[in-house]
């Protein structure tokens, strides 16, 4: 498999990313342990924000919202809040 140098940069971003991600979910779980729900929906609610902002602006191009894909990826969302909820508690 041979990786070209255009698909590099997305794949080194997106890493370097979802760790920060991690890594920031990690202290706000510890600091904001009372708020954690309102913590992630405030995180989700600026995801969706940044990706309309970008997506005006043509600086990345994603497709339109589909109730088909939204229910095959409601699944994987359940777990990843399941994920998240069951790390936090110690």
């Amino acid at each position: 498999m041979k990786i070209s140098l255009n698909s590099l940069a997305p794949i080194l971003a997106y890493c370097a990313s979802s760790i920060t991600m991690t890594l920031v979910n990690r202290y706000l779980m510890q600091a904001f342990k009372p708020y954690l729900f309102f913590m992630l929906s405030i995180q989700a609610g600026a995801c969706v924000l940044l990706i309309h902002i970008f997506k005006t602006f043509k600086l990345v191009s994603a497709k339109a919202f589909n109730l088909d894909d939204a229910k095959k990826w409601l699944p994987v969302s359940v777990l990843q809040a399941v994920m998240l909820y069951t790390g936090a508690q110690r």
